[in-house]
């Protein structure tokens, strides 16, 4: 199956970190059986760490004819890292968005979270609908959490910069992104301190999920 990976081209940047056509392919991704992320790439971003990352400028992708949110890269600092109170509701609808809930097989209840590409607490608010994919609750707190934890752990106690790129990979036309590509580098160490590469499967356990369009319903087997 084609997989549709939506990689913006920064002509801005230093050549080396363009990343054009990234070698990725769906042979890369194991089949989701309970697990809600895995590495890729053997953990290396298919960028390259620069020494003038500090040249890099922010980048979001435009929403492609479908709506869909494209891929995010950021320098993520110290000075970007948010830990207040989020004082409005987030009301966006991204694409396959659905508001439906699974009482007695999910803890919070509502299957679906409005998930940014570069989290909050990197980033501050940034609420647009190019920062947010429709993901599920487990994908949002088991698959992507915890990396953007150890990323904000690391700028924490070292006060480094971090190079983050956050790509969500959709089937063809789906509305709903199968899952995204999270890769990350620290700058002034070159790599030695942070690097990651992985995929986080967009999943519910016990739920079976059309992609196509963001239905859902309760699945057959436990690995959804």
């Amino acid at each position: 199956m084609v997989i549709v990976m939506f990689i913006m081209l920064f002509n801005h940047l230093h050549p080396l970190l363009q990343p054009g056509v990234i070698p990725f392919t769906l042979d890369e991704i194991p089949v989701y059986k309970g697990r809600p992320s895995v590495e890729i790439n053997h953990g290396q971003p298919y960028f390259l760490p620069l020494e003038d990352w500090h040249t890099h400028v922010d980048s979001f992708s435009s929403l492609d004819a479908q709506h869909r949110a494209g891929s995010a890269f950021v320098v993520i600092s110290a000075d970007t890292l948010c830990t207040g109170q989020r004082t409005e509701r987030n009301l966006q609808r991204p694409t396959g968005w659905h508001t439906v809930r699974y009482d007695d097989l999910i803890p919070d209840k509502y299957l679906y979270n409005r998930c940014h590409l570069i989290a909050r607490e990197l980033y501050g608010d940034k609420d647009e609908l190019e920062n947010l994919i429709t993901g599920t609750r487990y994908f949002n707190v088991e698959g992507m959490l915890p990396y953007e934890n150890q990323i904000f752990q690391y700028i924490r106690k070292t006060q480094n910069h971090v190079l983050y790129r956050v790509t969500p990979i959709y089937h063809e036309q789906d509305l709903l992104a199968a899952g995204v590509l999270m890769e990350a580098c620290s700058c002034e160490d070159q790599g030695r301190g942070l690097t990651l590469c992985v995929y986080c499967h967009n999943a519910q356990p016990f739920i079976k999920i059309d992609y196509a369009t963001g239905q859902s319903r309760r699945a057959e087997n436990q690995a959804g």
